[in-house]
């Protein structure tokens, strides 16, 4: 059997939207001016339903244009009309009218779509440090207002473009004509603004020639259709002007330093998240203990960027009641905690119900929830703070059915609060040391020590542990993961170099080869708080030193070996040398050049190296002939043309590279 409204239409009405003013595709949609009621009724009646039914209440709703999100709902009588009128910033965006006897939307096709129409205008735009801040956009020359490098936030309130996606365009105002900095695209009107946060404004600089003390910067907005938004007077500039005094915020990082134990320093920074789940410092101790962190403050290098976490709670009501509970209160007691410290935050939450009761009573109570969890939370001290309390009734239920139980009920009336916090966890510390090889049985052992880890007030599933994560070169899936007590753990770690390597030549130099990693998660609320990224690096380098020696023996009578001479001796071979070297000035000397190259490693504890393989051999061949050569090219003829000596040493220096 087939009850309720099968088909609404809508009703044209003098000084309202009607037929002189508006458009009407019959059983599919309208298109009304903006600010002019548009009026529904019922069209026809599915044929069971009864003449009682037909008398009684029904639901009025609007929903957004993909029918899943109900915007508004009025209860009222069958034979009411009802009617909407949608404002100048809503203007552009479709929505859906529907009339129901449950308050619940139809899964069928039984209203109509309404759009709103109006002139499309840019009415205010500004600058700010943070979203909803202090206006910064000014005329004044002398007020700068930024750095270059600092974060920015751009506003608009606009009308008639609601929904659409824009292009956002930064021009930098200079005497010479206007140039463009930056184009930002697919940027969303919601709900009749533009938001826009841009935050690499050090590009700008680079950018700019002949810079000034101060730059002045708008932005202009152009549609998919491809002209520019005005504002009322004709203007497609907005946002004039954002002022940038000539000075750049950046955080200056210096190079890795090839020491024993090798720490990468830069500028110190407060790394600081908030929240009562924290610890105090981070210690790795390699012969002598190294505070890496603490309380927020590192001087080692760190990779990545700061981001922003999103926290979502859920706390949970009575049946047919909107009063916080005392188990939901250390809930949002810790969520206030978190708050305090992170005031740019926009706190959305999302009322619900259950099923039972009337549609337009399950809203109310819906959205009664949803305020009682903001005005708690405002009471904790965060009256500044942005709240979004929405009341969505039954309209997102966990479980649906007749025959739920009480448990489910439960779930199903809640309340869904959802925010973001500053993490700085894509920060991870980076420790750098040199250890013996991985199969050597001498490895380095290292300490790793977190004092003062607390987890009271914890929303984070943060646990008071020291998880060890072994890389190796790079992940594979095969990675073994250890995870021990805090407060401390010592752990072995090795190079990729094997004792066993007789041509280790490909480590001549480190600190430019792949180190081995080592990963060490601690995580709190406060500090790290993204469990997806390590807290610790390790980067393990090899233990190897290196020893190159080479003498030159002559056929002349410089031809005599200094090794073991007195400091008076070498004087007199020097003066003899410069002797020789005046009077056989143009000869040719019979050259014999040797080479020794020697690697070390695998240190032991007794200060000696476990391998020390040879290299000479390999080697020395190739480098005497290459001096050899060098010192031939005496016998050239003079009358040898240049460019065909050129050549020569062209193919001479590639027939002679070490390989």
């Amino acid at each position: 059997m087939s009850k309720g409204i099968k088909k609404i239409k809508f009703v044209p009405q003098p000084n309202e939207a009607n037929n002189s003013n508006s458009r009407v595709s019959a059983d599919k949609w309208v298109i009304v001016p903006a600010n002019k009621k548009a009026h529904f009724y019922i069209k026809e009646w599915h044929k069971d339903t009864t003449e009682a039914q037909k008398k009684g209440n029904i639901y009025w709703m609007v929903l957004d244009k993909d029918r899943k999100k109900i915007v508004d709902r009025l209860q009222c009588m069958t034979d009411k009309y009802f009617s909407y009128k949608i404002p100048k910033r809503l203007c552009g965006y479709p929505y859906y009218v529907e009339a129901s006897m449950t308050g619940k939307p139809d899964i069928n096709f039984t209203g109509l779509v309404i759009l709103a129409q109006c002139p499309p205008f840019i009415v205010s735009s500004s600058w700010s440090r943070t979203r909803g801040g202090k206006n910064l956009k000014n005329t004044d020359d002398n007020n700068y207002g930024l750095c270059y490098g600092e974060e920015v936030h751009f506003h608009a309130d606009t009308e008639g473009i609601n929904g659409e996606i824009v292009t956002v365009e930064v021009y930098n105002e200079m005497w010479n004509g206007n140039y463009k900095m930056r184009t930002v695209h697919s940027v969303t009107v919601t709900d009749g603004q533009i938001n826009l946060k841009i935050p690499n404004t050090s590009e700008w600089k680079a950018s700019i020639k002949f810079i000034q003390d101060n730059e002045e910067f708008y932005v202009k907005i152009k549609r998919k259709t491809g002209g520019y938004l005005r504002d009322k007077d004709g203007i497609t500039e907005h946002g004039k002007n954002l002022n940038i005094k000539n000075e750049l915020k950046v955080v200056n990082k210096t190079k890795p330093s090839n020491q024993s134990t090798i720490l990468v320093g830069n500028t110190e920074k407060n790394h600081q998240g908030v929240g009562l789940c924290t610890f105090k410092q981070i210690i790795i101790t390699d012969g002598t203990p190294v505070t890496i962190f603490e309380e927020g403050k590192t001087k080692v290098k760190r990779g990545g960027q700061t981001s922003y976490n999103e926290i979502i709670e859920i706390v949970y009501f009575d049946f047919d009641k909107s009063i916080i509970r005392a188990d939901t209160r250390k809930t949002l007691d810790n969520i206030a905690n978190k708050l305090k410290n992170n005031k740019h935050s926009t706190v959305v939450i999302e009322g619900h119900a259950d099923e039972r009761g009337p549609g337009d009573f399950n809203l109310r109570l819906s959205q009664n929830r949803s305020e009682a969890v903001a005005q708690y939370l405002k009471q904790q001290g965060l009256n500044k703070t942005k709240f979004s309390p929405q009341g969505l009734g039954e309209n997102n239920l966990i479980y649906q059915g007749t025959n739920l139980t009480e448990k489910q009920h439960q779930e199903n009336r809640r309340a869904k609060i959802r925010f973001s916090v500053i993490d700085h966890d894509e920060l991870s510390l980076i420790y750098e040391v040199i250890a013996p090889p991985y199969d050597s049985g001498n490895k380095k052992k290292i300490t790793i020590q977190v004092n003062n880890f607390e987890t009271k007030g914890c929303i984070g599933s943060h646990e008071k542990n020291i998880k060890i994560t072994d890389i190796g070169q790079a992940k594979n899936g095969n990675e073994k993961t250890q995870s021990f007590p805090v407060p401390s753990k010592q752990y072995e770690v090795y190079s990729d170099l094997s004792k066993y390597n007789l041509l280790p030549i490909q480590y001549i130099w480190p600190a430019s080869s792949t180190p081995n990693k080592v990963y060490i998660d601690v995580h709190s609320c406060t500090y790290f708080a993204n469990k997806k990224i390590p807290t610790v690096i390790v980067r393990t380098y090899p233990d190897i030193k290196w020893r190159f020696a080479f003498y030159v023996n002559l056929s002349n009578s410089l031809s005599i070996k200094w090794q073991k001479l007195s400091p008076e001796k070498h004087k007199e071979l020097r003066s003899k040398a410069l002797k020789l070297a005046n009077e056989e000035k143009g000869k040719y000397s019979e050259v014999d050049f040797g080479v020794e190259l020697k690697a070390s490693f695998d240190k032991q504890k007794d200060g000696t190296y476990g391998s020390n393989p040879e290299l000479t051999a390999k080697y020395s061949d190739k480098i005497s002939k290459l001096f050899s050569t060098i010192s031939s090219i005496k016998k050239l003829p003079k009358e040898l043309p240049e460019e065909q000596k050129v050549l020569f040493l062209k193919v001479l220096g590639e027939n002679y590279l070490l390989r």
